[in-house]
């Protein structure tokens, strides 16, 4: 920091040691966004809260690194979350505490849970009822709803979830994106899920790779980085970020799909570089003119 800049920090400790938390908040928030510091962002979250002051609170504790959190700083920073109603993103925060406070985590995440649905029963009841017709709308609404039922309690949220993972017109996207969140949660219970391939799926999140973690992706990612770092740096990054869209599609059943790592990757350079399909790769053509249609329509 420059010497004002430790000034402000100065002033803000005066702040705290007086227990004026808005004075404090206003000067750590405002050295947050000059110095880039996991312990000035959790300064400024800290008096934000003390200062009630909480939307502000949360939005300065989302710029706070995960590897940053520990037994000092987690359970205030789930009471930020839970100031703000996010239940589930709470909950992902809790895997990332230290074992120790784990459970004391959890407890207050179910009593914040508890109350909020005691109080807010029928705004409960609306929030759900959005969440539960997300297949009725574009991809960018659908993806809105999703993002506002992370201030669902849990049981509310899973009953949404559970239906829109089978729902056809669930856009496959937000399909995945609900597979993350309770492979996030580590929800340890099978549920059932509609794939790209039409097929209902039973799985349990817990237990499977993440979109970008599954095996036959992880080799295909392998072969385009050996094929290209050196010598088509471009085409490698072309290559690398339809990899992670059909890595996004593909979960949980990328394993069953990819049978030849090589020859996808040789048919995901022909179609994008318009170049002849390599013998014998009608299945994987197929396969990936049906993700490529899905990606179309987004762009």
């Amino acid at each position: 920091m420059n010497e004002e800049q430790i000034k402000i920090a100065h002033e803000a400790e005066k702040f705290e040691h007086n227990q004026d938390w808005t004075r404090a908040a206003d000067c750590w928030n405002d050295l947050s966004e000059q110095v880039d510091d996991p312990q000035i962002t959790f300064k400024a979250a800290r008096t934000l809260y003390l200062a009630k002051r909480f939307q502000e609170a949360y939005h300065a504790v989302l710029h706070f690194p995960d590897s940053a959190i520990d037994v000092h700083n987690g359970l205030l920073i789930i009471n930020i979350y839970l100031a703000v109603n996010h239940y589930i993103s709470g909950r992902m925060i809790i895997n990332q505490l230290p074992a120790t406070i784990r459970p004391q985590a959890k407890t207050l995440v179910k009593n914040a849970e508890t109350e909020y649905r005691q109080k807010f029963h029928l705004t409960i009841h609306n929030q759900l009822r959005t969440f539960y017709h997300l297949g009725d709308c574009s991809l960018a609404e659908q993806q809105q709803r999703l993002a506002s039922a992370d201030q669902l309690p849990l049981p509310d949220f899973m009953v949404g979830c559970q239906f829109l993972l089978r729902d056809p017109f669930t856009n496959p996207f937000v399909r995945s994106e609900l597979l993350n969140i309770l492979q996030q949660l580590r929800w340890e219970r099978e549920v059932v899920m509609l794939t790209i391939d039409d097929e209902e799926h039973h799985i349990v999140p817990a237990n499977c790779p993440s979109a970008y973690q599954a095996t036959a992706i992880k080799q295909c990612r392998n072969i385009i980085e050996r094929q290209f770092t050196n010598t088509n740096p471009q085409l490698l990054k072309t290559l690398s970020q339809q990899l992670d869209l059909q890595a996004i599609l593909l979960v949980p059943i990328a394993n069953q799909i990819i049978q030849q790592p090589d020859k996808w990757v040789q048919v995901l350079k022909s179609l994008m570089l318009g170049e002849p399909m390599p013998t014998n790769s009608a299945g994987e053509q197929q396969w990936q003119r049906k993700i490529n249609q899905i990606i179309e329509k987004i762009n």
